[in-house]
């Protein structure tokens, strides 16, 4: 049966080129039955109302019950008593809710409270950093002074040793003529005695005398005179004494003379050592002061890092707290969300549930009969 034709066109199609009636009503025979959307969301609901904590038993079968046969109706079919069902089952939603969100909220508080913990010992670790900080730059300052007061050191040290050479190069000429000066005193002396000169003595006067370029003839004859008592010597033994103790009295002035030219640079090496040596020793207490600040900088600086290594400590123990807490907040707030989004909103959309509007009908395609067709066609 096809009902598209129009009742003044005569039906002359062959019965071959109609389709079986079996084939056009067995297409809709075997169309699958469509899932009921809202049986579907109506088991959504009744399934967390059974499942649903802090009400009896008996309230969630009797609420599970009443799920199809209030929400399944049409909102503007609903009775009473419906009405109320619906409402009961609202409040309870409200209830999971407001559970819910309290769990999220706790949790927000248990990691406020740990984040404020941590928040606490990072301030800790950040002040205990500067202290360490300047203990670090006041031990560099430390080192940096001792490195200098050492080197200063070993300069001074060099320095001495310098103004000590130049002293004994200096002062040498100078230390043997004192040496012979006072030898010479010596030797005058002894020919001044009112006795006769050793043997030992009179060979001294021979040997610098011949240094100092004393007549020979007077040297060779100075044991024969010398050796005797003055009241037993002869006129000829006073002449060579008197000459004896010219030569000592010449060198004894000249002495004094080279002596006397040579004290001002002398004493200036003398002062220049003792100069060296005050810069030495001021380079030395220096060197130990600078090690002792040194040492008293890497002593606090051990002193600060102890309290800066505990509140590392600290604040590292809050976080596994931390990532607990968080972890916690993630679950409760897509909990949350999941029966928002699920539960909660299958809820709203059962509560105003309307009719769906009815799809338009559209009508049947009109066959024409073959004949008439072939007919246009020619035409």
């Amino acid at each position: 049966q096809v009902s598209g034709k129009t009742s003044s066109s005569p039906s002359v199609m062959p019965p071959a080129m109609k389709r079986p009636a079996a084939k056009q009503t067995g297409g809709v025979e075997k169309k699958a039955a469509k899932a009921d959307p809202i049986q579907a969301k109506c088991m959504l609901l009744e399934a967390m109302l059974q499942d649903c904590k802090g009400i009896p038993k008996s309230v969630q079968n009797l609420l599970a019950g009443s799920v199809s046969t209030s929400l399944g109706i049409m909102k503007a079919d609903r009775h009473a008593y419906q009405n109320k069902v619906v409402s009961m089952i609202g409040n309870v939603l409200e209830g999971v809710t407001a559970e819910k969100q309290s769990v999220v909220q706790a949790t927000q508080s248990v990691l406020d409270e740990a984040t404020a913990k941590k928040s606490v010992f990072d301030k800790e670790v950040e002040g205990e950093e500067a202290k360490v900080a300047v203990c670090e730059s006041k031990l560099a300052t430390c080192r940096d002074a001792f490195g200098d007061a050492t080197l200063a050191l070993t300069s001074a040290i060099t320095a001495l040793k310098a103004a000590e050479e130049q002293q004994r190069e200096g002062d040498e000429g100078l230390v043997h003529t004192e040496t012979r000066l006072e030898k010479l005193k010596w030797l005058n002396d002894e020919v001044l005695k009112e006795e006769p000169v050793i043997q030992s003595t009179i060979k001294e006067m021979q040997l610098l005398g011949g240094q100092l370029k004393f007549e020979q003839a007077m040297l060779e004859v100075l044991p024969g005179i010398l050796n005797k008592a003055p009241g037993e010597r002869g006129s000829f033994d006073g002449i060579v004494t008197q000459q004896l103790l010219e030569a000592f009295s010449k060198h004894i002035e000249a002495h004094k003379k080279e002596l006397s030219e040579g004290a001002g640079a002398r004493a200036a090496r003398a002062a220049a050592v003792e100069a060296a040596k005050a810069t030495q020793e001021t380079a030395m207490a220096q060197k130990e002061a600078c090690s002792k600040a040194r040492s008293e900088a890497q002593a606090a600086l051990a002193e600060a890092e102890v309290p800066l290594k505990a509140a590392k400590a600290a604040a590292k123990k809050c976080m596994p707290e931390i990532k607990a807490a968080q972890k916690e907040l993630s679950h409760a707030q897509a909990d949350l969300e999941k029966f928002k989004a699920g539960t909660l909103a299958t809820f709203r959309e059962l509560l105003e549930l309307a009719p769906a509007e009815p799809e338009p009908v559209l009508p049947e395609p009109v066959e024409e009969p073959v004949e008439e067709a072939m007919a246009v066609a020619e035409a």
